[in-house]
């Protein structure tokens, strides 16, 4: 159980936030494919038409695609998740759109919910719970959560429950993505985005979404190497938790997205928080940096999604963070050839960063290696420099800043970029792509590295 001396005052008041709106789920279609088929269509059009108008570029196409991609539902969600890595191939403005994706939707009704909760655990609600809250404080495109109180434990906990129909829903759009997949794959400008390996992902996110255990498995696991950080993280209740029902400890504390909101709406009323909970936003940023850094290299075991929709804020510096669906590990030999690239760029030994970078694709691509190198050595240089220049903004000088500018410094560094990042897997980008990694996290620190007003 979270030390009760580390849970802060409130953040946000409920009163402040959007209630979660309700609706009847109903079952897809058996037309679904086709009627996917041609809002696909329609949005093709509809970009192809900016562009003959010129009135077409990567931030627009990224809104477009990523406003398609979240009334498509869960597992378009992922897809998006996952095409948004591929800064590589894509423009960085349709990447950053596409990074905004995210996974609220509207809930369902208290009956469904109750009358899941009691088939998986076999008797009625009330046998094992002394409250449970009939409307979900957040819900998904796979789930909803509900703030519940334990009988036996007298402790309170979050109930996640899957959405009626989650399994035939994906199983239709698996179908209509390995088609629409294999048609991008013909497209020459496409073929190195890798539409299998998408697909092969997918499926295995399919997995791991529709069956609640891995979480609970992956928690329990994650649980003991974060303590070992200095990080609290959720403990599940197994007795509980079954395919479609998770029941994890309740954390209360303050949401690192209401932070930022707050920072951008009020920061004065933010500053009064952080001073009386004693919160140093620069000692939480440090800290934050250093626990993702030691997952990656000293675990090899780690949070792929450690976004402010997934940190919870704690008393005194400290934080804890939430779902536990991303997680993975890497394999040792590409680990360590990144151990070596991140030690190289640190000392600024960048003709041996070069060398390791090309160590990084399977296949090099028929470019000039010396001018690209030679690139690649400048791009540092300038980027390092960047870094001393205290009044820029940390956005301007961040490693996802560096390694966007790598991406699209010129097409012989695009070249290789390409060949490198298509040869490595979601959980290998994730891992040990540290650009790929830290992408999530970096906007959180960015807020928390900004001049605060003092008071």
């Amino acid at each position: 159980m979270l030390d009760k001396r580390l849970i802060p005052s409130r953040l946000v008041d409920p009163s402040e936030r959007t209630g979660v709106r309700i609706a009847e789920p109903r079952r897809p279609s058996r037309f679904r494919l086709w009627q996917i088929t041609r809002r696909i269509v329609r949005l093709v059009v509809g970009l192809a038409w900016l562009k003959i108008t010129w009135r077409l570029n990567g931030q627009i196409a990224g809104q477009r695609v990523r406003e398609f991609l979240q009334d498509l539902g869960a597992l378009w969600i992922r897809a998006g998740r996952i095409i948004a890595l591929r800064s590589d191939m894509l423009s960085p403005e349709f990447c950053a759109e596409l990074e905004k994706i995210n996974d609220l939707a509207p809930g369902f009704p208290f009956e469904i919910a109750k009358r899941t909760v009691e088939e998986e655990l076999g008797k009625p609600l009330e046998t094992y719970f002394e409250v449970f809250g009939e409307k979900p404080f957040v819900a998904f495109t796979i789930s909803q959560i509900h703030m519940a109180k334990l009988r036996r434990e007298n402790t309170w906990v979050a109930v996640n429950i899957q959405r009626p129909y989650a399994h035939e829903i994906f199983s239709k759009d698996m179908k209509l993505i390995r088609k629409f997949a294999g048609l991008l794959g013909k497209i020459p400008s496409l073929k190195n985005m890798r539409w299998h390996d998408l697909c092969h992902e997918l499926s295995e996110i399919v997995k791991k979404e529709l069956d609640f255990r891995y979480e609970a498995s992956s928690a329990w696991r994650l649980k003991e190497s974060l303590a070992e950080h200095g990080v609290y993280l959720y403990g599940v209740h197994k007795p509980y938790s079954s395919k479609r029902m998770l029941v994890t400890e309740f954390i209360r504390g303050a949401l690192m997205i209401d932070f930022v909101v707050l920072s951008m709406k009020d920061p004065a009323r933010l500053q009064r928080w952080l001073t009386r909970n004693n919160i140093k936003p620069k000692k939480l940023s440090k800290k934050l940096f250093e626990c993702v850094f030691r997952q990656i290299f000293e675990d090899n075991f780690f949070h792929g999604d450690m976004r402010s929709t997934n940190m919870v804020l704690l008393q005194d510096s400290n934080f804890s963070v939430l779902d536990t669906r991303s997680v993975a590990s890497n394999e040792r030999e590409t680990l360590e050839k990144y151990r070596l690239f991140l030690n190289a760029i640190i000392n600024e030994e960048f003709e041996m960063a070069a060398d390791i970078f090309f160590l990084l694709a399977s296949v090099l691509p028929r470019v000039d290696t010396v001018e690209v190198k030679k690139d690649m050595i400048r791009l540092w240089k300038t980027w390092t420099l960047r870094t001393h220049i205290r009044e820029l903004p940390y956005t301007e000088k961040s490693w996802t800043y560096m390694f966007s500018q790598l991406l699209s410094s010129g097409i012989g560094a695009l070249r290789l970029s390409g060949s490198l990042i298509s040869d490595l897997n979601s959980d290998q980008r994730a891992a040990a792509g540290i650009r790929l990694r830290t992408t999530g996290i970096e906007g959180v620190v960015a807020t928390l590295e900004q001049p605060r007003p003092l008071r």
